[in-house]
């Protein structure tokens, strides 16, 4: 018998089948996400990784009732996307075709390589249209921040550790860096 040299070709599933496939229980016991039409697993959640959303929840439910806050839930972006954010902050506007369909902030908690945060999330929420995303970066202790769209991209990135950072996307939501650092780590 004669074994085939051609690489093999990974399934890619539809949204469809994706969706078809988390309501039949099949995914129930995964922690995966839909990233470029492959079944990504999510890295492993830590202690501090969930008091960091905690924290951020809690700022965030303060904004206006004209938004909603969706903490680990899906966006549908686009055919092979269904990215599951740590925290999304939605217009209450948005087009819901399964999730909505963009955010107003993306954020994205992090404490192993940030390098999937760092590209292929970051592309795929500017072409979503998502106008500001921020990655909490844990084992640092900083937040970089991404914002003016621009297509692929973002134009305007920097970093924060300290001090309190103001969202551009919603002027509502100030974080105090400082307490997010400690309700993080527990030292608070």
């Amino acid at each position: 018998m004669a074994v085939s040299t051609a690489p093999l070709e990974p399934w890619r599933p539809t949204l469809d089948a994706y969706h078809r496939l988390a309501e039949t229980g099949a995914l129930d016991d995964e922690r995966v996400e839909l990233l470029d039409g492959q079944i990504v697993a999510m890295s492993p959640r830590t202690c501090e990784h969930d008091n960091a959303i905690e924290y951020l929840n809690r700022q965030a439910c303060g904004l206006p009732l004209e938004y909603s806050v969706r903490v680990q839930s899906g966006l549908t972006i686009g055919e092979g996307w269904e990215p599951e954010p740590d925290l999304a902050i939605i217009s209450k506007r948005i087009a819901r075709p399964y999730h909505p369909q963009s955010a107003e902030l993306a954020i994205e908690v992090a404490h192993t390589p940030l390098k999937r945060d760092r590209l292929v999330k970051r592309a795929m929420f500017a072409r979503a249209g998502v106008p500001e995303y921020w990655i909490v970066a844990i084992p640092d202790r900083v937040v970089e921040v991404h914002r003016a769209r621009d297509g692929e991209d973002y134009t305007e990135r920097f970093t924060i550790g300290g001090g309190h950072l103001l969202s551009a996307a919603l002027p509502d939501l100030e974080l105090d860096l400082q307490a997010l650092w400690s309700a993080t780590f527990g030292t608070s």
